[in-house]
């Protein structure tokens, strides 16, 4: 779903309740197959400063066309926060009918206040439904990314779709497999063969044009320690058991390294994976000094390698979406979210989705008025449904695949639902100096290894 700027626009908000009563007349329209009868009127909707306005009013004219009823849309000033008056919209003595919500403390606050109504999930293969009450409209996530057409040249297929569908419910046995052969083939061209979830993938004979510029498997910023540092470690921390961390922060310190020892190993092991297998803008990428340099690793900089197309893969945000398309717009709309694979072993959830899944959570939502009359939920429920099939027709490629993720089921929380383990990732974990220290090393010896290892799990204890 397209997010644009757009300057502040001064709007009318009017919802005719005495015209409801006196004048109603009823039509059907149709939302998901079901008809409902709703009552001619006018109302507005809130909007805040995100969506195009030329969009909007197109979706505004096909819906008013359609039914008879008008809308009108409130926009906030550019520069203002997401929620800017949202409150002060819903409670006045003319309230919006729906609204268009940061995710976050006031819209939890106006949960709390029961002032989203109920929607059905009849749509739910259209629309990405939130507790029943709000439509997801955009995203934060984290994931490997990943250019289906490069995917697509390394095996010579017609197309990347089943390979994706693979990649997604593949072991990391098969990804390290895979990694370690990809980059094989990315310096002297050998055409092994892969598996990803147990059906084999042969490397092409001959390189394409795209897939020749490759230096490396993956573009990653060993200058900034927050990506591969607390959101790499809240991935290691959602596919494992939280409760046991928790535990161990009463322990004392022998009991606690023993029982949080082999998460961290899992993280520490997948940070490995990651990093033996850099790319670089001219040629491949090692850890060292040269990896942890602004001028040459920065996160701009890492962003540059992968859509030039030098790295199969980057560890990175889908919400820097708008940083690719501005480097290149055509590789950005062939983009897709893919998991991190981790060597969990026996610590995984037993839920069947570990190494599935992606780090997932709604940014804005469209919600429903609760207070206002039954007959004009429903017309702005169609209005939003309508808004949003055209925005998600408009969707980057990035966007689509987190939502195909929410759909299917296949995520964990962006940030960790435990507040203790919340805490862990944004301040101890992200002050650690001695992670960008061990980044800064070439060769991670099992001495620094275990070194950088003591010091994340006394972190973690005094938290």
């Amino acid at each position: 779903m397209s997010f644009h700027k757009t300057q502040s626009s001064a709007v009318k908000i009017a919802i005719l309740f005495l015209a409801i009563v006196m004048m109603a007349s009823s039509f059907a329209a149709c939302r998901g197959g079901e008809e409902i009868e709703v009552v001619e009127s006018d109302f507005s909707v809130y909007l805040g400063n995100t969506l195009d306005p030329i969009t909007v009013q197109s979706v505004i004219d096909r819906f008013e066309a359609e039914t008879g009823l008008t809308v009108e849309p409130v926009y906030t000033d550019v520069a203002a926060e997401p929620n800017s008056n949202l409150k002060r919209s819903i409670k006045s003595g003319d309230p919006v009918a729906a609204f268009l919500a940061a995710e976050g403390e006031e819209l939890d606050g106006l949960i709390e206040e029961s002032f989203l109504a109920t929607i059905e999930d009849d749509a739910r293969d259209v629309h990405s439904l939130v507790d029943g009450n709000r439509i997801a409209q955009s995203w934060r996530a984290d994931g490997l990314i990943s250019d289906s057409e490069v995917l697509r040249d390394l095996f010579g297929l017609p197309d990347a779709v089943e390979l994706i569908s693979d990649i997604q419910a593949s072991s990391y046995e098969e990804f390290a497999d895979f990694v370690i052969k990809l980059d094989e083939y990315i310096s002297i061209g050998t055409p092994n063969v892969v598996n990803f979830a147990g059906k084999p993938y042969g490397f092409a004979e001959a390189k394409t044009a795209e897939t020749a510029k490759l230096t490396g498997v993956f573009a990653l910023s060993g200058a900034d320690k927050t990506i591969l540092g607390s959101r790499l470690m809240n991935v290691v921390l959602s596919e494992i058991d939280q409760e046991t961390w928790i535990q161990a922060k009463s322990l004392p310190d022998e009991e606690a390294i023993e029982k949080i020892g082999p998460g961290m190993d899992v993280y520490l092991n997948t940070l490995d994976l990651l990093t033996s297998h850099l790319a670089g803008l001219f040629a491949s990428g090692i850890r060292g000094d040269s990896w942890t340099s602004s001028k040459n690793y920065s996160v701009g900089e890492v962003e540059k390698i992968f859509m030039k197309g030098k790295a199969v893969f980057t560890f990175d945000s889908m919400g820097n979406s708008e940083s690719f398309s501005k480097i290149d717009p055509a590789k950005a709309d062939t983009l897709v979210l893919l998991p991190v694979k981790l060597p969990l072993g026996d610590l995984a959830i037993p839920d069947g989705k570990a190494n599935s899944e992606i780090a997932l959570t709604p940014k804005t939502s469209f919600a429903i008025n609760a207070e206002v009359p039954e007959e004009i939920q429903a017309a702005a429920l169609k209005f939003v449904e309508m808004l949003d099939e055209t925005l998600l027709v408009d969707a980057t490629s990035l966007e689509k695949s987190a939502e195909s993720y929410w759909i299917s089921g296949n995520y964990f929380p962006y940030n960790s639902e435990s507040e203790e383990i919340r805490k862990y990732l944004k301040d101890s974990f992200k002050k650690n100096n001695e992670l960008a220290t061990f980044f800064a090393t070439g060769d991670w010896t099992p001495e620094a290894r275990d070194l950088i290892r003591l010091q994340l799990i006394t972190a973690w204890k005094n938290s």
